[in-house]
């Protein structure tokens, strides 16, 4: 709800009653949803099945069940929100039902014999049947009576939570807040560390691996392994695959294991991961000369700038052997066609993150090959580069590994002096695809 300035309220009511809409509103997306967990929870509660083991079996996710506290807590939200549910439908008798605690009945109560077994133990029978009927109900009465009470108020229950499992029981979906699903100390930190959503989480748990949480305070190596958990048995209804990687640690990972992670795509990509779809390959490019006429075989923009790369100074053999025994063996595996980028020089690296920064706004913000940008696209890429936005798509912190999901090809805006060195690589991508007559002309002057 917005409220015009020119209302006449005082200017401190507006911004609290702003403020209040805003809680409202961030409330609302917080409420937790009901799985069909809760409700085979719920209904072992009812039957008086071991809670420990109900709860081990369908809300671990939520806590410890030695935390009594957790457990509790967490059993009243769930009747409260069975209840909500009844209420809005208009079922208020069914509302009151399942806020009644069964377990706080008496559960057991003496084994009532029968009439017979009664009267000879008493000594009863040469009296009448109907004084034995008289002396079995004045000492079993009652307790016959709570046992018939309390089934029938189980019986009620069970009927009424089949009833609401098929009213609200919801299945996890990957667009959902991490509020709506995971307990309220869990998804807060989650939260306060930038996951909102159950997909941001699946990413952030792939994309980091076994020590996802490290860095989020207040979930320590116990509380992930339960989130990972949950989020694996509930995989078919998010959509989403928690990656193999993550059940060991970073050292037992060989190279190409990691690079399974994250499939080829037209999307946000490491060079080596980047499916550039024909129609923007370049094979057909604006500014291309006749591949007759140039001096490199590659058919594509993509190809060219593997050429050029390839063209700068790299690393010598003993270096590229020293790399992979740096690795202690976890380059186990067959050779890939690009594994060399794995074993770039210093200059290369450069080369390569500047010519995979333009290729990917290129294609995916552009929608053009390399080879027909025209001077007009490079100023506004050179423009790009002091604010790419939308950060989420284009921006992550610096020790994002090029195998993770988690990958982006900025940290951030470019300094001045950062800006000028990618201009500056870039004509040199393009002056050394004139000079091989592979384009038409040194274009890139953005400046």
């Amino acid at each position: 709800m917005g409220f015009p300035l020119d209302s006449g309220l005082p200017l401190r009511t507006l911004l609290r009653m702003a403020e209040s809409d805003v809680a409202i509103t961030a409330a609302a997306k917080r409420v937790r949803k009901l799985s069909a967990a809760h409700f085979a929870f719920m209904r072992g509660l009812v039957q008086g099945l071991p809670v420990r083991d109900m709860w081990d079996r369908y809300l671990r996710a939520e806590g410890s069940s030695s935390d009594q506290r957790v457990m509790r807590s967490t059993i009243h939200w769930i009747r409260d929100a069975f209840a909500a549910a009844a209420r809005r439908e208009d079922r208020f008798g069914t509302a009151r039902l399942v806020l009644i605690d069964v377990t706080r009945m008496p559960e057991e109560a003496p084994a009532v014999p029968s009439l017979e077994e009664f009267s000879v133990a008493r000594g009863l029978e040469e009296f009448s049947e109907s004084e034995q009927i008289a002396a079995f109900e004045a000492e079993y009465g009652k307790a016959s009576q709570r046992q018939s009470r309390r089934a029938r108020l189980v019986a009620k229950q069970l009927d009424a939570l089949r009833w609401l499992e098929s009213l609200a029981a919801q299945p996890p979906r990957a667009g959902d807040a991490v509020a709506a699903w995971l307990s309220p100390s869990v998804s807060g930190r989650l939260n306060g560390s930038g996951i909102f959503t159950l997909a941001q989480l699946v990413e952030r748990i792939n994309g980091l691996g076994q020590g996802w949480a490290r860095s989020i305070r207040g979930v320590g190596p116990v509380k992930a392994g339960r989130v990972r958990d949950w989020l694996i048995e509930n995989g078919d209804s998010l959509g989403l695959r928690i990656g193999r990687h993550v059940a060991l640690p970073r050292r037992a990972l060989d190279r190409h294991e990691l690079q399974q992670v994250v499939s080829p795509a037209t999307d946000v990509r490491p060079l080596e991961k980047l499916v550039v779809p024909n129609e923007l390959d370049g094979s057909r490019g604006l500014f291309r000369r006749p591949q007759s006429h140039c001096l490199l075989s590659s058919n594509n923009d993509y190809q060219a700038i593997l050429t050029w790369i390839q063209s700068k100074h790299g690393t010598t053999p003993e270096q590229r052997s020293a790399a992979k025994a740096r690795r202690r063996g976890r380059d186990a595996g067959i050779e890939g066609p690009l594994d060399w980028l794995q074993y770039l020089s210093h200059t290369q690296r450069a080369y390569r993150k500047e010519a995979e920064r333009f290729l990917l706004w290129a294609v995916l913000q552009k929608g053009k090959p390399l080879s027909s940008m025209a001077t007009e696209d490079c100023i506004e890429y050179r423009d790009f580069l002091t604010d790419p936005q939308p950060r989420s798509r284009w921006c992550a912190p610096r020790n994002r590994e090029r195998w993770s999901p988690l990958w982006r090809p900025f940290e951030g805006p470019l300094s001045p002096a950062a800006q000028r060195q990618a201009i500056t690589i870039l004509k040199n991508l393009y002056a050394f695809w004139a000079d091989k007559n592979y384009v038409m002309g040194a274009y890139f002057r953005p400046s």
